[in-house]
């Protein structure tokens, strides 16, 4: 599975790293995870996660206008999510 380009942009405070996939069904920080780079170890469920995010941002997406220049800004990652313990 594709990993989707709106959790490529969600960054670790600590780090700036991307939160990218670890494990099936949680993200966390790829310096922490991938290079030893960060000490951040949180993982964040991945359900959880896509609930919050619609969450927040479904008010300000009234109209079918701005849901589409939403779904076009998140699918080629230029949304900047960050993600801090």
């Amino acid at each position: 599975m594709a990993q989707a380009s709106a959790f490529r942009s969600i960054k670790c405070d600590c780090c700036g790293s991307n939160f990218t996939f670890a494990g099936k069904d949680y993200y966390g920080c790829a310096g922490a995870r991938e290079r030893g780079t960060c000490k951040n170890l949180v993982s964040i469920r991945r359900e959880p996660l896509e609930h919050a995010m619609v969450s927040v941002l479904q008010p300000n997406l009234h109209t079918l206008a701005l849901a589409k220049l939403f779904s076009q800004e998140l699918m080629k990652g230029r949304l900047d999510i960050r993600w801090s313990r």
